[in-house]
């Protein structure tokens, strides 16, 4: 609600900058007088997490997650059950593009894409291939495990209070019942949804996270070593995914100096992660900007490029070329020290946000 407000202040000419904005109101200033719009190439991803098991550091098993995401096979045959163009389309008006590696676009030098033989694209034949093979027979609607009879159904935890959230749950879940699995929605509250996720209370989750240039932060979190300790402290883990192979990669990593021989070590991390299905990238979004040109001037951008998406951008730079419209007054001078303190607090918030998992609402803005 709070940066529809912005888009509002934009439109009426009470503010001069809008970033962060989401879909639905950038439509809406689109073409409109006076206003510069302009998108982002994607620095974080939307994405759901399976748990693959979820347990201690010493292996003890933990949580309450249903044992059946433990089994590769089924952790394939719902990320094949997924339409990602679909959910890009639908749930963010076409601006961003499908989920696939773990770094985000942006950053060029670590972006991974996974080859054409590899990608488990939206294929709902193949996902009923899958559990079909792997001895999961429907039984009316919904398909049931050989072993204990029950019924194939897990919980989809949401954040209660995020739009693409709320848009993106019902889609999963009749892609999923299309293919036998049933999914109970659990709207909750950012806190309740990160506190079950370190107890591993959860079965499948929606989750978002951001990164800067340098990836090793976020790497680090599907390391063995954030996983929790045997009492429950200490952990760190994104899914509770745990793969000795990717921690000898990490610490490989972390030693390289070369740009490239580092790039090509990610980028087997990131097909490891891939090719586990606990962390499914469904889409990275454009970070959306508008500006009031009848405002500002000399407002640095950048180029775009073929597809029309802008650079990285520093709002500190932007601003610090930036001149008012008219020149300087006594009551814009007032105006523009003011809009380069909000920067910069907002450019030193941002750099510690995107390492750590958004809890709140207001840290998704």
């Amino acid at each position: 609600m709070k940066r529809f407000v912005s888009i509002s202040a934009l439109k009426s000419g009470q503010i001069a900058e809008v970033s962060n904005i989401p879909a639905t109101g950038y439509k809406s200033l689109q073409g409109a007088k006076n206003v510069l719009t302009y998108q982002q190439v994607p620095t974080r991803w939307t994405g759901i997490e399976i748990n693959p098991g979820a347990k201690t550091r010493s292996g003890k098993p933990m949580g309450s997650g249903n044992p059946i995401l433990a089994y590769a096979k089924v952790r394939l045959a719902i990320a094949y059950s997924i339409d990602r163009e679909t959910l890009v389309k639908k749930v963010i008006n076409g601006l961003g593009v499908p989920g696939a590696g773990y770094i985000p676009p942006a950053y060029t030098r670590f972006a991974w894409k996974p080859s054409s033989e590899g990608t488990a694209g939206y294929d709902p034949a193949k996902a009923n291939q899958i559990l079909d093979a792997a001895g999961y027979t429907k039984s009316g609607a919904y398909r049931v495990d050989p072993k204990t009879h029950k019924q194939l159904s897990f919980r989809l935890g949401t954040h209660s209070d995020d739009e693409n959230d709320q848009l993106i749950a019902p889609y999963l879940v009749g892609w999923l019942k299309a293919v036998g699995i049933k999914l109970t929605l659990q709207p909750q509250s950012f806190s309740g949804l990160n506190d079950n996720l370190a107890k591993g209370d959860w079965d499948l989750l929606m989750d978002g996270w951001g990164t800067v240039p340098d990836p090793t932060y976020l790497l680090s979190i599907q390391t063995c070593d954030t996983l929790p300790k045997d009492d429950g402290s200490g952990g760190n883990t994104d899914a509770f995914f745990c793969d000795p192979t990717y921690d000898q990669l990490f610490k490989k990593q972390s030693s390289q100096f070369d740009v490239k021989e580092r790039a090509a070590t990610i980028a087997q991390m990131q097909d490891i992660l891939y090719q586990a299905n606990a962390d499914i990238m469904l889409y990275y979004n454009y970070i959306l900007y508008a500006v009031r040109t009848d405002q500002v001037s000399n407002y640095v951008t950048g180029s775009p490029d073929a597809s029309g998406n802008y650079p990285l951008q520093n709002p500190v730079l932007s601003w610090k070329q930036a001149v008012p419209v008219g020149g300087k007054s006594s009551s814009s001078t007032g105006l523009w020290i003011g809009i380069g303190i909000a920067v910069v607090v907002v450019v030193a918030a941002g750099a510690f946000l995107t390492f750590r998992r958004r809890s709140t609402a207001a840290e998704r803005e």
